[in-house]
């Protein structure tokens, strides 16, 4: 938690970072896990090695855990592409591609709905941003389309935006909400319409990628009356908050160690009302003060940030080195609806580290990680005892003592005579249960299947037909809730192919060959709205130089006729320029030689799948200054 606004130059260093949420490998599943566990690391933003050399490894080892997931934010809140738009977080998209959900689950992007003002701490232009939100001003929401543009080229699987943190303070980009004209009107509109840019534009781009929307104040009411500020349950999926072991009811006394009693007085007078007050304003039988409140719902939580905090005898009065905090906040978090929680290794502004670490890093800036180590032992201690792997049987003790929750986060992607269905593992749950209907009314599904993991394939379906699924958790003590119900449409996909217009800004998806001999130019131009087929990025090859360039993506189509088409535009002048479908049924391969055109022009072949797959790549091979320009590929 932050108490001061910072200067400009602080501001870079004091935000660039990232974090960890651990699994627990030791038990069976996530599903006997309580909550998700996490911890914040400064560096983490560019050390994502997930090897065991870097931050990530050496934490992941030194907690005892093996599935871990990350939080990361952006390099600093000086532009939009910083605050806004997910800079420096392409990483950890990359790793999840790479090493899947099950080692890497969630990744946690902190954002800011706008920067910080050129003009310094200016009240006038955040409010001016605000309004403009607030009326989905086309330029301003760019930004947002950009970010959700980033979460799908950067290959994210799943991600938390953790959007406007701590808004309830005044000390980040977002400004004095105090003081600021329109609110909280203005805030509520533009949280609406932010979400509701980046799930449409991630789900127009990629269905199958989870995007969620926590909404995390500190624990204080720090400047405003935080539930005003809240933009109703249908545009939040988790309700957080920030919480440090720190008093503001006098228990705790600057500059003196409390003894074991002063600590727990502390917690039962000051630290667990604030925190008890977000579990009761995300309950279903509590929404007293929720706007926009959905029946029947109930938020999970997140805790945004927690940990220890220094004795210091000018500094604000705290535990020091505290386990009995670590023990609260574990039976707290274990007794609530908590879906996951981030210990801050790291705050910009006091000291709560509890991994040794062998730290700083030469250029990591970090001023709390050191050779002495931790100054909390006895937390630390606690802390491994009760969140890692070894030590997590009473986690688990808990969940199987009870029900399961209700399975949330369900979401379906369609494909031909097929759907793929996903959802987050409730606590405690052994089994699921998967129920279809063609209508959406309560007794209007059967079971389909069982299955032990948190997804299921549903073959055999019928093409146009729209289909109502929800899931139900089980485990010895019972059955937990359903689901909310999720429709979905299986058809044949519009095309097959991904990134197929370029509109990624990159290559992503696609393989690029380089030929011997000679240099080489293969890029996604921005050629803007006049000059592309459609959109405004385009497939180019073209160098200075004589070169050979093949560009391909290879895809899994089911067995049957599929035709490929290409818009393009040739100099005419190459070796030779073709487009070349191939993989689909043994040695086979259809090509078209690609023709000068100084215009749009389409392309096209039909082939017979036997493989399962086909490539479709463009080659050519030219003297300097020859080009061609390839857009709107589709296999279908």
């Amino acid at each position: 938690m932050k108490v001061v606004r910072f200067s400009p130059l602080a501001k870079l260093a004091a935000f660039v970072g990232a974090g960890l949420f651990a699994m627990g490998a030791g038990r069976a599943a996530l599903a006997e896990t309580p909550f998700i566990q996490s911890a914040y690391l400064w560096t983490q933003g560019t050390d994502t090695d997930l090897s065991g050399s870097g931050d990530w490894g050496m934490y992941r080892q030194w907690l005892g855990v093996k599935r871990l997931g990350a939080e990361s934010d952006p390099g600093g809140w000086d532009t939009w592409a910083n605050a806004t738009e997910g800079w420096n977080n392409n990483h950890w998209g990359d790793q999840q591609t790479r090493y899947g959900v099950k080692t890497l689950p969630e990744v946690l992007l902190s954002i800011a709905s706008t920067p910080y003002s050129p003009h310094g701490y200016d009240t006038a232009w955040e409010g001016e941003q605000w309004r403009l939100e607030a009326e989905n001003d086309p330029a301003t929401m760019q930004h947002f389309v950009n970010l959700a543009n980033n979460i799908v080229a950067w290959n994210y699987k799943s991600v938390i935006i953790r959007m406007d943190y701590e808004f309830d303070g005044g000390w980040i980009p977002y400004g004095n909400l105090n003081a600021i004209p329109g609110m909280p009107g203005n805030f509520n509109k533009a949280w609406r319409n932010i979400v509701t840019t980046v799930r449409d534009t991630v789900k127009a781009k990629n269905p199958n990628i989870k995007v969620k929307f926590l909404w995390n104040p500190t624990d204080a009411n720090v400047q405003i009356e935080t539930a005003k500020f809240y933009p109703g349950d249908a545009y939040v999926d988790y309700i957080g908050f920030d919480n440090y072991d720190y008093d503001y009811s006098g228990v705790y006394k600057s500059g003196v160690q409390p003894d074991a009693a002063t600590q727990q007085l502390a917690w039962t007078k000051s630290i667990l009302p604030r925190i008890q007050w977000f579990a009761d304003f995300a309950s279903a039988a509590n929404p007293k003060n929720r706007n926009g409140y959905l029946a029947g719902r109930s938020v999970p939580l997140i805790v945004g940030e927690w940990g220890m905090w220094q004795i210091s005898a000018t500094g604000r009065p705290a535990g020091g080195d505290d386990p009995a905090y670590i023990q609260n906040m574990y039976d707290w978090m274990s007794s609530h609806n908590v879906y996951m929680e981030c210990y801050f290794e790291t705050p910009s502004d006091g000291v709560s580290t509890l991994w040794p670490g062998g730290y700083p890093k030469p250029g990591s800036g970090n001023h709390s990680w050191g050779a002495k180590g931790t100054a909390y032992p006895k937390a630390a201690a606690k802390y491994r005892e009760l969140f890692s792997d070894d030590g997590g049987a009473a986690a688990a003790a808990l969940a199987a003592s009870r029900p399961p929750g209700a399975p949330t986060g369900l979401a379906a992607a369609p494909a031909s005579r097929r759907v793929t269905l996903s959802w987050d593992s409730a606590p405690g749950a052994t089994l699921y249960k998967v129920f279809r209907g063609t209508s959406a009314g309560p007794k209007s599904t059967v079971a389909v299947a069982s299955t032990k993991s948190p997804s299921f394939t549903d073959s055999g379906l019928t093409n146009g037909v729209h289909y109502f699924y929800k899931v139900r958790a089980f485990n010895a003590k019972g059955a937990g809730g359903y689901s909310a119900p999720i429709g979905v449409t299986p058809n044949l996909p519009e095309n097959y192919l991904a990134n197929a217009g370029f509109e990624t800004g990159s290559l992503n998806d696609w393989t690029v060959d380089v030929g011997g001999g000679g240099a080489n130019d293969c890029f996604a131009q921005h050629c803007g709205a006049k000059d592309a087929h459609s959109g405004e990025w385009e497939l180019t090859h073209w160098s200075g130089a004589s070169y050979e360039i093949t560009t391909r993506q290879r895809v899994a189509v089911p067995n049957g006729k599929h035709s490929v088409s290409a818009w393009i535009k040739s100099s005419g002048g190459q070796a030779a320029c073709a487009m070349r479908v191939s993989g689909y049924h043994g040695a086979d391969a259809a090509k078209i030689d690609i023709p000068a055109s100084g215009g749009w022009r389409k392309i096209a072949t039909t082939v017979n799948v036997t493989s399962g797959v086909l490539e479709v790549s463009f080659h050519d091979s030219a003297a300097a200054n020859q080009w061609l320009n390839v857009d709107d590929v589709v296999v279908k």
